[in-house]
């Protein structure tokens, strides 16, 4: 669990241990992905599945410049998009941050690093 962007963003189910819900923004409790006429808007919940060569349970996330998800087999940096620093319901990119795995302890960020234990 990490607060990003004014959203708090919850990760992994027994069901669904790569999974990531991100809630509308400045309402934590909220995570309804469209409006109720079903249309979506930037402040809109959103939900998203880290795709990865190995299927890892996420193990922490945390919050930086971008939002870094953990899990054994690496960790992953989440951000908008070409151009974008938020996260949107129309916009989000997922990529590796680094391919050493992480243990189920905290990382840290010391200015703009991550620093993790493995």
């Amino acid at each position: 669990m990490s607060f990003y962007q004014q959203r708090l963003v919850i990760a992994n189910t027994k069901t669904e241990p790569m999974r990531c819900w991100a809630s509308v923004v400045a309402s934590f409790e909220e995570y309804q992905p469209t409006e109720f006429d079903d249309t979506t808007v930037p402040d809109d919940a959103v939900y998203f599945t880290i795709a990865s060569r190995r299927m890892l349970p996420i193990m922490w996330l945390e919050a930086g410049q971008d939002l870094y998800a953990g899990t054994r087999g690496g960790a992953f940096r989440i951000d908008g998009g070409e151009g974008a620093n938020e996260i949107t319901p129309g916009g989000l990119r997922i990529r590796m941050a680094s391919g050493y795995g992480a243990a189920n302890a905290l990382p840290v960020l010391v200015g703009d690093i991550l620093v993790y234990v493995q």
